[in-house]
């Protein structure tokens, strides 16, 4: 007989009755939970708490709770953990998915089994421990938890159901016990941050796509058990370099190792049967020991030994990147010049500096995308300067304006100094203007600030 009951319970507690310092965790209200009461067990349907950690009771009007029914949580957005009593040995389809904001899950001991996408998509959840008492995981369980980072799975589980971990994109490391027989298919799809997998000596079967897009896993180990791998069940693990067996060889297809990194190959014992070289499904396959390579440590920064200078033409300076860390793996560097006419930069970091004007080089490490920039201010010195004429008169109370010519025409400072041998004779101005004071001569000359460059110009007054 089924029954949804509502009630009002009044708990008294005896503060004497325990003593200080007890860790005591009291269920929920019961009023909080819709249930039904089937065979003298109860089992929760609902939920109508205010939500937050919400621990189950083991015990309704005087009955054990022994299940969580199908979508009892389903969707509360309220629901941020999960504590369940040890009296309870079933969790049934979507019990919890879609409970966005679920961090925690406190299983018990006594769960058995769990229903399928019991938990999907409760994109909160950060560990699980499945216990030792669960022997069976369905469909989908934990799909799409994307920030589950550590699971242990139980001894006692044979089997992972079709997507039970699919899309759990922080899962990186995972160890499936001796117990486990058969991991379905997309068991583990799409975990794109799964680098290592330790498949149990148990396991027989992997199925369609178990492993696929798992685009972090280097290598993977089969154990002597492994008699069946499905079609593409470790295809787009773009960095697999290799699959090591250490039993037969198992029953496999072309494309289970397809879209796997560049040199993927097969290891296998060269005692155990069923493997052919130099292709196994199409595959390289080698007896030799696999070597696990050394991981690539990328750049956080680079840095350079100048960031910008002051240079003349037709020099040249060699650039030298540092790296942060200092054992970052890939240290080459494209280097770039963004004005050849001003500056060149060589394969190595030798700037030539060709004409005046201002280059940025860029130095970038394309492994890590990390760059460095460098600018360089090239500067054409002054070589001569000249007067367009060196003897010239000018009448009393008169100003002329004196032309010089720098020599080269694109020098980059142009600026001179102007001085007068006599101003009681001949004064002249910051800009190259004379004045005619009175009768007689005197020597103007012009300075270069740039390489102290001279030249001296005879004025006569009339």
């Amino acid at each position: 007989m089924k029954r949804i009951f509502s009630m009002i319970l009044t708990v008294v507690i005896i503060i004497s009755a325990f003593p200080l310092g007890s860790n005591i965790v009291f269920a929920d209200d019961p009023n909080d939970f819709m249930y039904e009461i089937n065979n003298s067990t109860v089992n929760i349907s609902g939920y109508i708490g205010s939500g937050g950690v919400v621990t189950v009771p083991d015990i309704i009007e005087t009955f054990p709770v022994v299940s969580i029914g199908s979508q009892a949580f389903t969707d509360n957005l309220d629901l941020t953990g999960i504590v369940l009593p040890n009296s309870v040995t079933s969790i049934s389809d979507d019990s919890f998915s879609g409970c966005l904001n679920l961090e925690s899950a406190d299983l018990g001991t006594g769960i058995t089994s769990i229903g399928d996408n019991a938990f999907a998509s409760c994109e909160a959840l950060k560990d699980i421990v499945i216990p030792e008492s669960v022997t069976n995981l369905g469909i989908g369980v934990f799909n799409g938890c994307s920030v589950l980072s550590k699971v242990t799975i139980g001894g006692k589980v044979t089997g992972l159901g079709e997507s039970v971990f699919s899309n759990c994109s922080a899962l990186t490391n995972v160890v499936i016990p001796d117990s486990v027989i058969n991991i379905d298919s997309m068991a583990f799809g799409a975990c794109t941050g799964l680098k290592s997998v330790k498949i149990g000596e148990g396991v027989k079967s992997i199925g369609e796509s178990a492993f696929n897009s798992c685009i972090l896993l280097i290598s993977v180990e089969f154990p002597a058990s492994i008699t069946n791998i499905g079609l593409t069940a470790f295809s787009g693990c773009e960095k697999l370099l290799g699959a090591i067996f250490k039993g037969n060889a198992p029953s496999g297809t072309k494309d289970m190792f397809s879209e796997c990194a560049k040199g993927f190959m097969i290891y296998y014992d060269s005692l155990k049967t069923g493997f052919t070289s130099p292709l196994w499904y199409g595959f390289k396959t080698t007896s030799n020991t696999f070597v696990l390579p050394t991981p690539s440590i990328l750049a956080t920064s680079i840095t350079l030994n100048k960031t910008t200078s002051l240079i003349l033409v037709k020099k040249t300076f060699q650039l030298i990147a540092t790296f942060i860390p200092a054992n970052t793996t890939d240290k080459n560097i494209v280097w770039v010049s963004d004005n050849l006419k001003v500056a060149t930069v060589s394969t190595s970091g030798l700037v030539t500096t060709i004409g005046p004007g201002k280059s940025t080089i860029t130095a970038t490490n394309l492994s890590s995308g990390k760059k460095a920039l460098f600018v360089a201010t090239v500067l054409q010195p002054v070589l001569s300067v000249k007067f367009s004429k060196t003897i010239l008169s000018v009448m009393k109370g008169k100003t002329l304006k004196l032309k010089t010519i720098i020599n080269p025409v694109n020098a980059s400072n142009k600026k001179v100094i102007w001085k007068t041998s006599n101003s009681k004779i001949v004064s002249v101005s910051s800009t190259g203007m004379i004045k005619g004071i009175k009768k007689g001569f005197a020597y103007i000359s012009a300075i270069t600030v740039d390489g102290k460059k001279s030249a001296r110009c005879k004025v006569t007054v009339k």
